[in-house]
This record gives C-alpha cells, structure tokens and sequence, in this order.
C-alpha cells in the first residue's frame, strides 16, 4: 500500500528515513545476531551508509537523503538502541510494506 510521502510533516519523514535505514541493517543485524561474540551490530563507514541509501533511493518513489543527521540515527539504533533493533525489524513489513523484497 502506497501512501503520499509528500505530504507528511518534516519530523515524519525523518521517521521515514531511520526505519528505511533499519531496513536497510537487516542482514546487517542477522549477521551480527549469529556471531557469538558480537552483541552489537557492526559498524561501517559512512561512505557505506551513504551508498545504501543512495541505492534504496533510486528503487522507491521516494528520495531518501544521507546525511549527518540521519547518521546520527543510525548510530543511536545501531548503538544504544540496538537491543531494540529486532523489534523494530519485525514491524517493518506492517508499517513500510513499500518495501517489499
């Protein structure tokens, strides 16, 4: 179900770009899940965050911007939030089903 991005307020869009971000740490947060000695998700250069977004961008309707801002998100989900990443993944596909694999 497609809705108007467009339409919605600054703040949801942010919203829109973290979650699109959390999507995009899927395979990132299984892998790191199924290592015993990584509790936490690992991290990558920026450079890396920027290209995949970039590539997400170009395969929705919607244009999805890197920046420091939205680095910072990824940084709070992958860091002090991470323990709350796998919830948020599961919700994923309810609340962004634009996303579809």
């Amino acid at each position: 179900m497609l809705f108007r991005f467009w339409g919605l307020l600054p703040a949801r869009r942010l919203l829109f770009i973290v979650f699109a971000c959390v999507i995009l740490f899927d395979l990132q947060a299984q892998s790191a899940a199924n290592t015993p000695s990584a509790g936490r998700p690992k991290k990558f250069p920026p450079i890396y965050y920027e290209y995949r977004i970039e590539e997400l961008s170009k395969t929705t309707p919607i244009r999805l911007d890197y920046n420091a801002d939205v680095q910072k998100y990824i940084d709070l989900y992958l860091d002090s939030r991470a323990d709350k990443l796998s919830k948020y993944l599961a919700l994923k596909d309810f609340y962004f089903p634009i996303f579809e694999a």
